[in-house]
């Protein structure tokens, strides 16, 4: 009997030195993220370097590049790499017309949030006739791959306030201080909603942000023509014609008049909105120096993501605080050059607006 509670009372003693030593989980933490902030007086700029057969060199040291602010030398204050992380604002359009290509919409965007390293911060916006925040910034992707699994088309929208979202992305959600910022937008282009934010602020707002944009647009045209004519349209109808200037997936100019038929005044009205979004989506584009993407087939998301991820990976960035302390308001043009031979640069704008 005292053998026995002589055992006991060791087992007891050993259980209290373990529970007593120092515990370590084995379980991988995720690498912290390193946090770059820049002051109100830096310029940003994003570049690409290249070879001389166009591949891009991320090693590229502070002190072999060089910047020109309206030709005038100014001190590079730092140059961030390819590897450092970007702040990414995904722009998912939610109204009516993607209510057919929904789910393959959220797989592809899921995608893309799994292939996004977790150092990149991300955000997600979805729209329709209201912006909602879907997923503030976060560095998890699981949080945002969540979300968008969760987003819904709003069949009762009435209409799509596409230039609010980019607004309302740009001024409220990106800080000032993150240096690489990078936007993303899924959307047919039209906005009939937009209310204090018009098209041409909506570029100008990116054009001073030193935001990259891109932008993905998907063909609404079949939706609109059945707003316009909710006759059934598909070519397997026996009664069903091809609009006048047709050709394919392609149509030319389409002329209409009080003697058109239904038909083909639904195809003139598709066919300018989907011209007007157009030209507004890459006037985006252009404004914040990234790539713009016309996808007629939802499947082809895919391949425009990857090359966004693909050309992301490639960019530094450039800082410095121009030697001119006043802001005058003024566009100023900006050139970056590299010391370094046989290297030549890309830039994503030519230059900033001094506000």
């Amino acid at each position: 009997m005292r053998n026995l509670c002589g055992k006991c009372l060791l087992v007891t003693a050993l259980l209290l030195i373990l529970l007593l030593l120092p515990w370590k989980s084995h379980a991988q933490t995720p690498k912290p993220r390193t946090i770059f902030k820049v002051s109100a007086e830096e310029v940003v700029m994003h570049v690409r370097f290249t070879d001389r057969v166009g591949k891009s060199i991320s090693d590229i040291r502070p002190e072999e590049v060089k910047v020109f602010d309206d030709r005038v030398e100014q001190k590079v204050q730092r140059v961030f790499t390819s590897q450092e992380p970007f702040d990414i604002a995904l722009l998912l359009d939610s109204s009516p017309s993607t209510v057919d290509n929904l789910e393959q919409i959220r797989y592809q965007s899921a995608q893309l949030v799994r292939q996004l390293s977790e150092q990149n911060r991300l955000l997600l916006l979805t729209f329709d006739d209201n912006v909602y925040i879907d997923s503030d910034w976060t560095s998890s992707p699981d949080k945002v791959e969540e979300a968008v699994w969760q987003m819904r088309t709003n069949q009762k929208a009435n209409h799509t306030v596409l230039y609010e979202a980019v607004a309302l992305a740009a001024q409220k959600k990106f800080t000032r201080d993150a240096p690489r910022k990078a936007m993303i937008v899924y959307t047919d282009g039209v906005d009939e909603g937009s209310h204090g934010i018009s098209e041409r602020d909506s570029v100008k707002i990116i054009e001073e942000s030193g935001i990259i944009a891109y932008c993905i647009q998907y063909d609404s045209r079949d939706y609109y023509r059945h707003l316009s004519n909710p006759m059934p349209r598909s070519p397997t109808d026996p009664n069903w014609e091809p609009p006048v200037g047709s050709t394919g997936t392609k149509v030319g100019p389409i002329f209409v008049g009080r003697n058109s038929s239904a038909r083909d005044r639904a195809e003139y009205v598709a066919q300018t909105k989907y011209d007007h979004a157009k030209k507004y989506l890459m006037n985006l584009t252009q404004a914040g120096g990234g790539q713009y993407f016309e996808m007629l087939q939802v499947r082809d998301l895919s391949t425009a993501y990857a090359k966004i991820i693909d050309e992301l990976s490639q960019f530094s960035t450039v800082t410095y605080i121009p030697a001119r302390k006043q802001k005058d308001g003024q566009f100023h043009r900006v050139k970056i050059a590299t010391t370094r031979e046989g290297v030549a640069v890309q830039m994503t704008r030519q230059g900033y607006w001094a506000k």
